[in-house]
């Protein structure tokens, strides 16, 4: 054990030692006596293997000498003297010597080998245990079986784990603790060198002096600290209370390899508990990413449908009728409150994550909360059938219930607003067990399963503001050349009654853009759908505004879609604000992008742009000129100032395609496709060296050109005498 005999332990082995050869001495007194008997000096080795085998190899050695002394003074002629009259007793004496002394050492060999065979055997017990006790994943209880663990395996009086800071729990103590207190281990960590000073051995015995001076309390030397590393630095200080101030090799080597298990285990504790914080933090800010995504488009929605209606009571060209002021005032009232709700919502948020909001139960009739609730939001309801089922016999609920109406409040909300018209919303409740459930349930997309569970849902509410819903599949048609696509289609000016196709599931954006489009002789078709707008489309609108959140089809791929079956221009109206969306629209197709909240005046203009632009770029004639440009499409010819230009098919590809949207921005990836196909709308390096070879061909400078224009970031403009 860790605990060897003191000071005294090694005399009382060569006393043993000697009382044994004494013992045989008399032993063989006795035989000699009675009888002679030929080499009984071998008696002697019994004492030599006992002495080896039990009490090491300096009292076995001793013995092998004590034995030649007693055999020589008492047994040989002469007796009772060292001398020895016949040789050859001189020499059977040496020989019983020599063989002592190689039993001796032979004998204790075995002896060291059996103990370090047995202290190895109970290390490797001890480490197994150590181990297995530091898979407890809460290191506190951990730490306190090891100690407890070590504190019997070795032997000691007392074991002391310390670890410095960082939120760890600070000591650990198992066994004898006044000798741990008595000798001030928050300074002993102090005399133990730090990792980078060069220590010569893993495990360093430290004997705690008193630096207080003469005139203090001498502290109690039986305590021993070995540092716990890890990384390159100190992270703690393992000490134990021994009953010997001084320990052995084995001492070194069992508790440096606790020591070094023992850090590990700390540090990897240190490192998930930091990999969970870093977790922790990584999903709260996902959430407030996902949720910030998730209410952008409802705080922007009212807000667009307030100024819509507010700008258009605004408006003094147009004589309202009093319904229509009526109903302008009524949206603006009703996306209030909802603008009003939201913002609730997210204060209740921010007071939940802090832990300020706690809810104030009492008992209350739950049949009733739920018909408040409804008759508060019939407006929102109106094409949506409702059904209550609650039982009669439903007991008071104890609940609080401002936050309770809140919750049905925003499922009934959601419900209404992203489930097409005429789908039921089901409010029911009923008793399970302690509880009383309450469920809102409709028809509508819902949300995929494989984001229900852990949380995954918000980030899918986020991703499904963002993106637009997903619940029908949407199936994109390729491209066509038929008359549809991209034939002949009449010109059409506002004047005249252009027809828009308004596509929207906003009911308040939807009344005020069409009310201020009708009054300027605009014919303006609703869908609330992308299926219901690819349907209306094959009448081929003059215009499309198109929101991309809508309740079935992903606005992005409804552009792709709208864009491959013809050519009316398409002015996006989105509360998605950011760069990457807008360039993504474009991209696909695209001709004009609004934020919402828009004002009424730059709608208008924006549509009296685009269809000008139609009317300009949907003309018969055959031959495009400007400024010395004349490209004849009919014959394919280029000329530039009367000179004629020799263009490769790809650069009068690219020419043709700049001119079929002159004055207007034509993306990268719109060029690309068109000229190359589908398959290379990501090769923008194809598209800047023929871009930089057609300039060398048009233009006097191509460093300052006169017909094609760089978009930064963007893409390309062809430049006529009207811009």
């Amino acid at each position: 054990m860790l605990a060897p005999m003191g000071r005294l332990a090694p005399l009382r082995g060569y006393a043993a030692a000697l009382a044994a050869v004494a013992l045989v001495s008399a032993v063989i007194g006795v035989i000699e006596a009675r009888a002679q008997v030929a080499n009984i000096s071998m008696l002697y080795l019994l004492a030599v293997l006992g002495a080896a085998t039990r009490l090491g190899r300096g009292p076995a050695i001793a013995a092998s000498i004590a034995a030649f002394l007693a055999f020589n003074w008492f047994f040989v002629e002469p007796t009772h003297t060292l001398s020895v009259g016949d040789p050859k007793e001189w020499f059977a004496l040496l020989l019983f010597l020599v063989t002592a002394v190689i039993t001796s050492q032979l004998a204790s060999d075995e002896r060291d080998r059996a103990r370090e065979a047995a202290e190895r055997a109970r290390d490797a017990t001890l480490m197994f245990e150590v181990a297995r006790l530091l898979g407890e994943p809460d290191l506190e209880t951990a730490l306190a079986s090891v100690t407890e663990r070590l504190r019997e395996g070795l032997g000691v009086a007392g074991v002391m784990v310390e670890l410095e800071g960082d939120g760890l729990p600070q000591r650990t103590i198992a066994g004898d603790t006044s000798a741990i207190a008595a000798a001030d281990i928050g300074s002993l960590a102090a005399w133990i060198p730090s990792p980078r000073s060069a220590t010569g051995s893993g495990a360093r015995w430290i004997r705690v002096m008193n630096p207080h001076g003469p005139g203090s309390a001498p502290r109690d030397d039986r305590v021993h600290a070995v540092p716990l590393q890890a990384g390159g630095r100190r992270i703690g200080t393992l000490a134990i209370v021994r009953a010997s101030p001084r320990p052995g090799a084995a001492d070194d080597r069992i508790l440096t390899s606790v020591a070094t298990q023992l850090a590990g285990a700390i540090e990897r504790s240190r490192l998930r508990r930091r990999a969970t914080e870093a977790e922790i933090l990584r999903r709260t800010d996902e959430l407030k990413n996902a949720l910030l995504g998730a209410v952008s488009h409802d705080l922007r929605t009212p807000l667009a449908s307030i100024v819509a209606s507010a700008g258009s009571l605004r408006q003094t060209d147009v004589q309202w009728t009093d319904a229509e002021r009526e109903s302008f005032l009524s949206d603006i009232e009703t996306e209030a409150r909802r603008l009003s709700r939201i913002v609730s919502n997210l204060l209740d948020l921010s007071r939940m994550e802090s832990g300020t909001l706690h809810p104030e139960r009492s008992w209350y009739d739950l049949a009733a909360l739920i018909d408040d609730v409804v008759g508060r939001l019939r407006p929102l309801t109106q094409d949506h059938p409702v059904e209550v089922r609650v039982p009669e016999d439903l007991p008071p609920v104890s609940l609080d219930y401002v936050e309770i109406d809140q919750v049905l409040s925003n499922l009934i909300e959601n419900a209404a607003r992203h489930t097409p018209g005429g789908t039921a919303i089901v409010i029911s409740a009923h008793i399970a067990g302690p509880e009383v459930v309450v469920e809102v349930s409709d028809d509508g997309p819902g949300v995929p399963s494989d984001a229900l569970g852990r949380g995954a849902w918000w980030s899918h509410l986020g991703r499904q503001r963002r993106e637009g819903r997903r619940g029908v599949p949407l199936h994109i048609a390729d491209r066509t050349t038929s008359e549809n696509a991209c034939g002949h289609r009449d010109a059409v000016s506002p004047a005249s009654g252009a027809r828009i196709l308004l596509v929207d599931d906003e009911p308040a954006i939807v009344r005020a853009v069409r009310a201020n489009l009708g009054s300027r002789g605009f014919r303006v078709e609703v869908a609330v759908s992308g299926s219901e707008a690819l349907e209306r489309a094959e009448s081929h609108p003059d215009l499309i505004l198109l929101d991309l959140g809508l309740p079935d089809l992903d606005g992005l791929d409804l552009i792709r879609t709208l864009r491959g079956r013809g050519r009316a221009p398409i002015i996006v109206l989105s509360a998605r604000g950011a760069e990457r969306d807008k360039v993504r629209a474009l991209d696909l197709g695209a001709d004009d992008y609004l934020t919402k909240p828009f004002g009424v005046e730059e709608l208008l203009a924006r549509i009296r742009v685009a269809l000008r632009n139609t009317l300009r770029s949907g003309t018969d004639e055959p031959v495009f000129r400007t400024r010395g440009l004349t490209v004849d499409i009919e014959h394919r010819r280029v000329t530039v100032d009367g000179e004629e230009l020799h263009l490769t098919p790809t650069e009068y590809a690219l020419l043709t395609a700049l001119v079929r949207h002159a004055d207007r921005v034509v993306t990268d990836s719109m060029l690309l496709q068109e000229v190359w196909g589908p398959e290379y709308g990501d090769e923008d390096h194809y598209l800047h060296v023929y871009v930089a070879r057609l300039r060398k061909k048009l233009e006097r400078d191509p460093q300052k050109p006169r017909y094609i224009a760089t978009e930064p970031g963007v893409g390309y403009r062809l430049l006529t005498e009207e811009a």
